[in-house]
């Protein structure tokens, strides 16, 4: 059970270095967010630190903040679609199905790998393509 006082803090949100009178949890100076801040002070620390991922966040946010969990953070992050951009997420991504044999070199796999993009010069001849 957390005990809550009304202190005089910093606030690391603004850039003025002015100090306020906030509910902070007893004992520390983490102050105490309403509901309606907290989306706020994630999008500002998700900004400004480029894009770290939910614990680091959680980590940086919990010094200053208290009861913001890594799960809210982790849902701001799937919601921002600069974040699908940085980090996409594949859904359709083909089930992992072992090769198994009897034989040595009985089952081969190859894979075309497509360089059209940054194709190579060698003696000559254009290469596009690798295996």
């Amino acid at each position: 059970r957390c005990v809550y006082e009304l202190q005089c803090v910093y606030d690391t949100r603004s850039s003025a270095n002015e100090k306020q009178s906030r509910l902070v949890i007893s004992g520390t100076t983490m102050i105490v967010l309403c509901e309606s801040e907290v989306d706020e002070v994630i999008g500002l620390y998700y900004h400004r630190t480029k894009g770290l991922n939910a614990k680091k966040l959680h980590g940086l946010i919990s010094k200053h903040f208290g009861g913001v969990g890594e799960k809210r953070i982790q849902r701001y992050i799937n919601n921002q679609k600069r974040a699908q951009s940085i980090h996409p997420k594949f859904l359709n991504k083909a089930p992992l199905l072992p090769v198994l044999s009897s034989k040595v070199q009985h089952c081969n796999q190859l894979d075309l790998v497509d360089l059209s993009d940054m194709p190579v010069e060698v003696e000559g001849l254009t290469y596009k393509y690798v295996l």
